[in-house]
C-alpha cells in the first residue's frame, strides 16, 4: 500500500519540503491582477485559473480570503514535486462558479486533454465548492491526485467525482446536498483510498463505486478497460440521510 503512505499528511510536507529550487509559491487575492508576479500576498494574481495555467511541479498556490471562479488543472507535478493547490490557513475561500476554460461544467477540473492525456501528482485542499452546474470537482484520468479538505455542496450532479483516476486519495472532505452522490468513484480506477470523509444529504448515495463495465477509458491513455475498481481501503467516513433508492456506500465491479 505504498500509494497510501506516499499521499498522507505527513509525507506531502516531506515532498515540499524536497521540491526543486525553481519551485515557487504563489499567491490568489481578491484585490490582486494577472499581470503581478504572484510571489507574495500584496503582488498576487487575481484568478485560480491563471495560477493553474501557471504552475509547474513543485509550485504552490496558495488562496487568500474570498469568493473566486472555479479552475481547471491540466499541468502536472511530479513524484517529488507535487503541484498543491491550498486555501491559506483560517481563510474561508468559496468557488462558486465555473471557469472559462472548463469543459465539463464543473467548478473544480483536473484533466488534460492533450500528451498522453493524464495528469498526475496535483493536490487541491481546502476550497468550499458550492453550486456547480454538473460536478463540484470533476477529476478525470489522474493518478496520484489529492482532494482533501474540501466542502462540495449543492452541485446539480455528484460532489467529487473521479473516473479513471488511480492512486487516488480523496480524505477529509464534506459533501452535502449534492443531485446526484457525495462521492462517485468510478470507471476501472485501481489503489485508491476514500477517507474520513462527511457524506450527509446526497440525492442517492453517499459513496457511489461502480467499475463501469461499459466505459471505454479515453482516448490516448493507458488505463484498461476492466470495469473493476481494486486494491482500495475506505475507512473512517461518517454517511448519513442520503436517499431516494440510494445507499450509505454502493459497490459495484469493487474487488480487493
Amino acid at each position: 500500500m505504498i500509494f497510501i503512505l506516499r499521499w498522507s499528511c505527513v509525507c506531502l510536507v516531506l515532498l515540499a519540503t524536497r521540491t526543486p529550487a525553481l519551485a515557487n509559491v504563489y499567491f490568489v487575492s481578491q484585490s490582486g491582477s494577472n499581470t503581478n508576479s504572484g510571489l507574495a500576498r500584496d503582488s498576487a494574481w487575481a484568478t485560480l485559473q491563471f495560477a493553474a495555467d501557471s504552475v509547474s511541479a513543485g509550485d504552490t498556490v496558495i488562496a487568500c480570503a474570498g469568493t473566486y471562479v472555479g479552475m481547471r488543472i491540466e499541468a502536472s507535478g511530479s513524484p517529488d514535486a507535487p503541484i498543491i493547490f491550498r486555501t491559506e490557513t483560517g481563510a474561508r475561500v468559496v468557488l462558486n462558479s465555473k471557469s472559462a476554460s472548463e469543459k465539463r461544467d464543473g467548478i473544480i477540473e483536473i484533466e488534460t486533454w492533450s500528451g498522453d492525456g493524464v495528469v498526475s501528482n496535483v493536490c487541491v485542499d481546502g476550497f468550499e465548492v458550492v453550486g456547480s452546474e454538473r460536478y463540484g470537482v470533476d477529476v478525470r484520468s489522474t493518478r496520484f491526485v489529492v482532494v482533501r479538505d474540501l466542502t462540495v455542496s449543492n452541485s446539480v450532479s455528484t460532489g467529487i467525482f473521479t473516473p479513471f483516476s488511480y492512486d487516488l486519495t480523496v480524505e477529509g472532505n464534506r459533501c452535502s446536498h449534492n443531485g446526484e452522490h457525495g462521492i462517485y468513484h468510478n470507471n476501472s480506477s485501481d489503489r485508491f483510498l476514500i477517507r474520513g470523509n462527511h457524506l450527509l444529504n446526497n440525492t442517492y448515495a453517499g459513496l457511489h463505486m461502480n467499475g463501469d463495465m461499459s466505459i471505454p477509458p479515453p482516448d490516448g491513455t493507458p488505463w484498461v478497460q476492466d470495469g473493476l475498481l481494486s486494491y482500495g481501503i475506505v475507512e473512517n467516513n461518517v454517511i448519513h440521510e442520503n436517499g431516494q433508492g440510494g445507499a450509505g456506500i454502493n459497490m459495484d465491479g469493487v474487488t480487493h
